[in-house]
């Protein structure tokens, strides 16, 4: 995904993390602008720059660059596992000595992006869920209903 305007790179390993990404960045957005925070931006999440490696090699993230001489800022947001944090380090390290602005990030649950999305969601859907059915039960009582 290009945001030509970006000069900020998000690298992850698989397609699904970066779609996963970019639908939390939209989510985010939204949150923040039910509360007033900032104005809700339907773009928001193609702000930045994402690519996907398919894995951990560079070759990807090398023509991307190519592509994009605009991009100074390099996130790799790789998996939380061994491998994702093995090979972020070891990327950001080479793109750091090519000159890059480089950090890593990783979820703060979740293996990766993925998941982290599955299981804030499911976090989100019980809250409503609990929600609603604290509402039904006040409407029930604010009527008189369940009363002996």
């Amino acid at each position: 995904m290009t945001a030509e305007n970006s000069d900020t790179l998000y690298v992850f390993e698989a397609p699904v993390d970066l779609l996963s990404h970019a639908t939390i960045a939209k989510r985010a957005n939204r949150i923040r602008a039910d509360n007033g925070l900032e104005e809700y931006n339907p773009t928001s999440w193609n702000t930045v720059n994402r690519v996907s490696l398919s894995g951990v090699s560079s070759v990807g993230l090398e023509g991307f660059l190519e592509r994009n001489p605009q991009v100074k800022n390099i996130v790799f947001a790789l998996d939380n596992d061994e491998t994702g944090r093995r090979a972020a380090t070891n990327l950001e390290k080479v793109y750091i000595e090519k000159g890059f602005n480089c950090k890593k990030i990783v979820p703060r649950m979740g293996k990766d992006w993925n998941e982290y999305l599955q299981l804030a969601s499911a976090q989100v859907g019980y809250a409503a869920k609990k929600q609603a059915e604290q509402r039904s039960v006040e409407k029930v009582q604010s009527v008189g209903y369940g009363r002996r």
